[in-house]
């Protein structure tokens, strides 16, 4: 239920509510872990949360994490949360403001829960928005005593105090404010138009209407109270040490937060921002940016109230996102693909144009009353192909069906000519009852999200416009706070919310910047972030002998200038690298061919040489070349690469900076930390990254990939083992870490245990895991039992879901079997949602087998 998730409780202030509906048979009460069953209010005889279940099953007002808890995990004594022993006293005191303003609750009354169910069933948050603010403002002051209440776009209404009625059903007409729904040889009644048109052999052509012409609909909103949730809670969590209440008492009020966050997106909803997730968007907001390409960029906030050191807070940045320009399809397409002429396009480009569009919303520029269509695709056929057929009645008054051309149909109803009749048309609706549109006579509607991929281009552009200096942050951050009006909105004072205008301060240290370390034993402390490698060499150079440079760039005429340069200047840092063994530019006749077919080309050309490096030379960024060559090298060959645009100078830092690159890439050594910086790791670490990387929004076939990576050749903790794995598309919990076969956490482990230059600690007396997630309420990561069998402590990211896998089950049996102290904790590393697993193991019990 997104941010809406809240947990079910009893008010403690027993507040008389109306009788409620009575109880389904076979229905159970389930209530949230921490919370105490109180005394039903007066009138109440059943549990709030009785008989009422969500979209996944959970009972309304109950989080999800109130699923069954397997019996191995229930025996486990959960210890108290491990927390901060002290604050750090290093550095030099700073004064710093940050973009938070310090937030209070003027009044803790009780926020009651009611499920909303309307009928007929509607999918889009937006209307059913549009359905509730039609509610309000019909029965808001008679039937909900003038609460406006928060809704949360799905099931949820949120009001402080409760309603006059536990069950209620109302009756909502919603108007359509796009007028009539007609075709578009119905003219839209305009003043003068009859209802019927003659066809070009005289007959009398009666247009088709659609079955349901009306202007709105009538939808039935059933209100029903789900559960009562205690404010005062979040007060009883500020009042004690962050971190160190009991984990029902901080569930219970991070549940409370969230009817909070829900307050300030229905704030943001009724002013008409853009929504996405706890951030909102408007052109009112910022200046709007072009991205070229027929996308812009909108400014907006991501707000939200957190439990801070300083109390509680509003925290409010600035963000921005991709929207659709509103232009017609025509001006959109010629934008995207840089032509004047769409008659040039080719087939591959409208393939492209259709995964661009699909699920646009346009609407039709050519009518009194414009109507909405989503694109659905383009037609197979050029626009003046295309016929339909139409009703006619003949002279003696029977009626028949004329075929007649898209083009055709334009001309005589609307006296209209098409400018592209070569061109595809735009396709609304299904195969069965597909409604054709000409490009030009089509305008994408405001306010659509792009949600495609960005063009090198456009991130060049979209890291442009969002470049700000602090000071410029701060005002705009404190401008946000006017634009909100939150001090003078009615919902935000129904629930008993004030924000102060300025932002708050802290005190920071600025610390001792971190040593690095050079070839020969040079250390250096970097200035104001930055460091140069001039009169410096690698701490370790790594050593090319046989490689080759690819050229696929026309204008490139000096490949053998740019190697021998690179290896004077590779040289120079410490690396040995010997000159190119071959220079092969690709010949003009190559380029009519595929990406894929002109890198199979260029590598067969190159394989006599046998290289163990590649330099890439491309005619730009954003050059077809570079992913197939990246996964020909990668995936086939095994040679690693490097690519690399020819700039306009090519001077010495340019080379070095690429030289730093290819280091990497050959086992190399740049400027790690010196021992100095990494003795706080202790006799032995291992450091863990995880990650799931998905495709691009709209793609739901492509899997996506989970990547492991971990610290080897330990007391150095700069060279990385990795593994990757293929799962299904869109699944953030990653599924290889331990398996029958050992997983990727084994085969990093095997990798630190060969590669560690230190013959006593070859098995790590400690390991830590960088886990960034996604939905961190669901993931837990499993680790395998065989690896931890006689632990010290065992840190594990323990959620508020007890949401474990089968694993996960196993794993904790396993331990509870050799009598093992698990201790679960949540570690989360600010805004980047990291979750750490931090585990201390025996060295002699580990094994490898």
């Amino acid at each position: 239920m997104d941010g809406a998730e809240v947990m079910s409780g009893m008010s403690e202030v027993g507040l008389p509510l109306p009788p409620p509906p009575p109880v389904p048979p076979g229905a159970f009460p389930a209530i949230s872990p921490g919370y105490e069953k109180a005394l039903p209010p007066s009138g109440l005889n059943r549990e709030p949360n009785e008989g009422h279940t969500g979209h996944d099953g959970t009972p309304k007002g109950a989080s999800g994490s109130s699923a069954p808890i397997s019996p191995a995990l229930a025996r486990i004594p959960l210890p108290k949360k491990a927390t901060r022993p002290s604050f750090g006293k290093l550095g030099r005191p700073s004064k710093l403001c940050m973009n938070h303003f310090k937030t209070s609750i003027v009044k803790w009354d009780d926020v009651y829960q009611y499920s909303v169910s309307i009928e007929p069933s509607v999918k889009d948050k937006k209307q059913c928005r549009e359905i509730m603010k039609k509610l309000r403002e019909t029965y808001g002051e008679a039937e909900c005593g003038g609460k406006q209440g928060a809704y949360d776009g799905e099931n949820c209404l949120f009001t402080s105090g409760s309603l006059s009625f536990n069950t209620k059903e109302f009756p909502v007409f919603l108007e359509d404010s796009k007028g009539s729904s007609y075709r578009p040889g119905d003219r839209d009644g305009k003043t003068g138009d009859s209802t019927s048109t003659h066809s070009p052999t005289g007959q009398e052509v009666f247009p088709k209407r659609r079955k349901t012409v009306s202007r709105g609909r009538e939808f039935s909103v059933k209100i029903e109270f789900a559960a009562t949730i205690r404010m005062k809670v979040i007060d009883d969590m500020m009042k004690g040490v962050m971190g160190k209440g009991d984990l029902d008492q901080e569930t219970r009020a991070l549940d409370a937060l969230r009817v909070l966050d829900i307050v300030l997106r229905e704030n943001a909803s009724e002013r008409g921002y853009l929504l996405v997730r706890d951030n909102f968007f408007h052109p009112e907001l910022g200046p709007v940016g072009d991205l070229g390409e027929g996308v812009e960029a909108w400014r907006g906030y991501h707000s939200s109230i957190k439990p801070t050191g300083l109390g509680l807070t509003l925290n409010l940045d600035v963000t921005m996102t991709t929207i659709l320009k509103p232009i017609t399809v025509e001006k959109f397409l010629a934008e995207y693909f840089g032509v004047r002429d769409l008659n040039g396009l080719q087939a591959r480009n409208w393939t492209k144009a259709k995964s661009i569009l699909k699920g646009v919303k346009v609407e039709t520029t050519h009518m009194s009353v414009s109507r909405e269509h989503k694109i659905s695709g383009f037609s197979d056929r050029a626009i003046r192909d295309l016929k339909f057929s139409r009703r006619v009645k003949d002279g003696e008054g029977n009626i028949g069906e004329e075929e007649i051309s898209v083009q055709q149909y334009y001309s005589d109803v609307y006296m209209y000519t098409l400018r592209f009749p070569d061109l595809p048309a735009l396709v609304s609706g299904n195969k069965k009852k597909a409604t054709f549109l000409p490009l030009e006579l089509c305008k994408i509607i405001a306010g659509q999200r792009y949600t495609k991929s960005l063009s090198s281009k456009q991130r060049q552009l979209q890291i442009a416009a969002c470049k700000q200096s602090p000071q410029e942050r701060q005002r705009i951050c404190e401008n946000a706070m006017e634009v909100s009006k939150y001090s003078s909105d009615k919902l935000i004072a129904e629930f008993g919310l004030k924000f102060e205008s300025s932002l708050a301060g802290v005190t920071g240290r600025i610390l001792r910047p971190p040593q690095l370390e050079f070839g020969h034993g040079r250390t250096e402390e970097p200035r104001d972030g930055r460091w140069n490698f001039n009169q410096k060499e690698l701490k370790q150079g790594a050593r090319i002998d046989t490689w080759a440079v690819a050229i696929f760039d026309g204008r490139c005429s000096d490949g053998q200038r740019i190697a021998e340069s690179l290896v004077d200047c590779c040289c120079k840092r410490g690396m040995q690298m010997r000159q190119a063994a071959i220079v092969e530019k690709e010949p003009p006749s190559s380029q009519r061919f595929s990406p894929e077919q002109r890198v199979e080309r260029m590598i067969t050309a190159l394989k006599q040489t046998k290289p163990v490096f590649i330099l890439v030379i491309l005619p730009d960024k954003d050059s077809p070349i570079y992913v197939p060559f990246k996964r020909f090298c990668e995936m086939k060959i095994g040679v690693v690469s490097q690519c690399m645009v020819k700039p306009r100078q090519l001077n010495d830092q340019y080379l070095g900076n690429l030289a730093l690159k290819i280091n990497l890439k050959m086992g190399g050594f740049n400027s790690p930390l010196s021992p100095r910086m990494v003795s706080c790791l202790g006799p032995s670490t291992i450091i863990f990254g995880m990650d799931v990387s998905h495709g691009s929004p709209g793609e739901s076939s492509v899997p996506s990939i989970a990547a492991v990576v971990a610290t080897k050749n330990w007391p150095d903790v700069f060279h990385y083992s990795t593994q990757v794995r293929i799962q299904p598309a869109k699944t953030e919990m990653i599924e290889g870490l331990h398996d029958s076969k050992g997983g990727m956490v084994k085969e990093c482990l095997k990798a630190y245990y060969i590669s560690c230059r230190s013959p006593n600690y070859r098995k790590p007396t400690q390991i830590i895991v960088y886990r960034h997630v996604q939905n961190w309420k669901k993931d837990i990561i499993p680790v395998s039992p065989s690896l931890l069998l006689k632990s010290d402590t065992i840190l594990v990211s323990f959620l508020k879901a007890l949401t474990i896998r089968c694993a996960m089950e196993t794993f904790f049996q396993e331990l509870l079997s050799t009598r093992t102290l698990a201790t679960l904790t949540t570690m989360t590393f600010s805004s980047s949602l990291k979750l750490a697993l931090l585990v201390r193991l025996v060295p002699r019990t580990i094994t490898f087998s």
